[in-house]
């Protein structure tokens, strides 16, 4: 298999639910994912688009996303959201017992 540069465009027709979203689902699917290469252009444009369309805060080191909608938060000031909740402390495994939620396509529909 060769290697594959994937465009911005492949992940906006899927996240848009677009006339090819089946396709490009069909697509990943298939291919061998090792051999499918994303630019951090790529993934900067899909997480702000994501981000604005279904009104999401964007977590990242990336001072550009402060203008994004809803701004930006760095893992460090979400780990301090959740000290006093729920009593974090440093060590604790809350990586594995974390909850990630699935934003279905549909509801950029």
């Amino acid at each position: 298999m060769e290697n594959l540069l994937i465009d911005t465009n492949i992940f906006v027709e899927l996240l848009l639910q677009q006339d090819r979203a089946a396709e490009v689902r069909t697509f990943f699917a298939q291919m061998d994912l090792a051999a499918l290469n994303v630019t951090d252009f790529s993934i900067h444009s899909v997480q702000s688009l994501a981000a604005e369309l279904f009104d999401l805060r964007v977590v990242s080191f990336d001072a550009d996303f402060d203008r994004a909608p809803r701004g930006r938060k760095t893992t460090a000031q979400i780990l301090a959201d959740l000290r006093p909740r729920r009593g974090f402390v440093p060590g604790d495994r809350c990586i594995c017992d974390a909850t990630v939620q699935h934003v279905p396509a549909s509801r950029a529909a």
